[in-house]
């Protein structure tokens, strides 16, 4: 039986990386909203899974989802799912917990070496005039 999955709030156009690691016949459905209502309530009805970053998902959201068996939070948190709802609806809820840990300290440790040891200004004035701005010392 095929599976019907509800992106509703993708960035992406097209879903063909998750396309390519489902069945040929599992349907996915994007239509790229930003909140509940401006999306057709049959998506949500018959949907067996959802996967969402922003959209809450709440007590006016959990009554439609009929078919629903999981909720995927595409980011760190919980923060616009409600566990006590879905769990009483039977709703199995999970996150992406590390995601982006290795690129938030990568980008914390690029700014503190900009700040502290000024290496923003040194590429500035390279990249103005590399040879007559280097120095070995």
């Amino acid at each position: 039986m095929p599976l019907t999955l509800l992106y509703p709030d993708s960035r992406s156009d097209m879903l063909d990386l998750e396309q390519k690691v489902f069945d040929s016949d599992t349907v996915l459905i994007n239509p790229r909203k930003k909140s509940f209502a401006e999306i057709d309530l049959k998506a949500w009805q018959e949907c067996d899974g959802i996967v969402v970053s922003r959209i809450p998902i709440n007590s006016m959201v959990v009554p439609q989802l009929k078919k629903c068996r999981i909720v995927v939070r595409n980011g760190v948190g919980y923060d616009t799912v409600d566990l006590k709802v879905c769990g009483e609806a039977g709703i199995a809820v999970c996150n992406v917990p590390d995601y982006g840990t290795t690129e938030g300290a990568d980008t914390e440790s690029a700014m503190m070496l900009a700040f502290v040891l000024g290496t923003a200004i040194y590429d500035a004035a390279l990249r103005e005039n590399p040879t007559a701005n280097w120095t070995h010392t």
